[in-house]
C-alpha cells in the first residue's frame, strides 16, 4: 500500500511499486458474487482526503498503461471544493512522488 501527505491532502493506494513499476498488491482475482463489495479507487489509482478530516474524500487520480501510453484521468469528488487547487496539488505531488520513488 502506498501512503503520503501533503500539505492539505493524505494519498493512499492499494498498488505497490515492484522493480519500479505500479503494479496490483493483490492478485487475488477470484471473485464471491455473494460478497461483491464496491470499490474505493484504490485498487487502481490514488484517492486524496482530507488532512483536516482524514475521510473526507477530495479528488483522485487514476493511472493506466495501455497500447504503449499512460493515460492520466482524475476529478474533483466534491463539488464544494472545486477551485480551491486541491486538484493541482494532488497532481504536483502525485508527480514527484511517482519520480521520486
Amino acid at each position: 500500500m502506498i501512503s503520503f501527505e501533503t500539505d492539505r491532502l493524505i494519498c493512499e493506494s492499494d498498488l505497490c511499486i515492484e522493480k519500479g513499476k505500479l503494479v496490483e498488491c493483490q492478485k487475488d482475482y477470484t471473485i464471491n458474487i455473494l460478497n461483491i463489495k464496491p470499490t474505493k479507487g484504490k485498487e487502481n489509482g490514488f484517492v486524496f482526503y482530507s488532512k483536516a478530516s482524514k475521510t473526507t474524500l477530495v479528488c483522485h487520480v487514476g493511472i493506466i498503461y495501455t497500447r504503449g501510453r499512460f493515460e492520466v484521468s482524475y476529478g474533483v469528488d466534491n463539488e464544494y471544493l472545486r477551485g480551491q487547487g486541491y486538484m493541482t496539488e494532488a497532481l504536483k505531488s502525485l508527480c514527484k512522488w511517482l519520480f521520486d520513488n
